[in-house]
């Protein structure tokens, strides 16, 4: 849904997927801007194609599939996860990459994942910066728990 020229600026042009699903015979996959679960249902109704694909809508928010899955099929929209499941996820995310590449590769990939996780909670860009210089596990470890405990202060108030 975008050309070559707009790369991953701007919006997706729909309307491209479309006259190619109405030109070919073969399944026809549609991507671009899809962040809600609403969004690929008006994807798939707007275009005709035959599937969605998600591409940075799934960065920092592993959920969008299950929540696109359950939409489709019973036309009820789940609840986005809560601050505090999206940093659980992110400590999972991240114990998952030392296991696969190592502490030290993780440490460092772990600070862009973070950032996506992060994306628009209370406070955090400073808890982001904070990530950022982290060096050890057990610094990054430390790190979420402070910041988890304050997004459960603030959900109790």
């Amino acid at each position: 849904g975008r050309t070559k020229e707009q790369m991953y600026s701007g919006h997706a042009d729909w309307s491209y997927i479309k006259a190619v699903k109405e030109a070919v015979s073969v399944p026809v996959l549609g991507n671009g801007d899809i962040v809600e679960p609403e969004d690929a249902k008006q994807m798939l109704d707007e275009t005709g194609c035959d599937a969605v694909m998600i591409g940075r809508g799934a960065q920092g928010n592993p959920w969008i599939f299950d929540r696109i899955h359950h939409y489709l099929a019973t036309g009820e929209v789940l609840p986005a996860p809560t601050d505090i499941e999206r940093l659980d996820m992110l400590l999972k995310h991240f114990d998952l990459l030392c296991q696969y590449k190592g502490e030290s590769m993780a440490v460092k990939e772990i600070r862009t994942h973070a950032g996506w996780y992060m994306k628009g909670l209370p406070e955090s860009a400073y808890w982001r910066n904070r990530v950022n210089t982290i060096h050890t596990v057990t610094s990054f470890h430390n790190e979420l728990e402070s910041y988890r405990k304050i997004l459960s202060e603030g959900e109790s108030d």
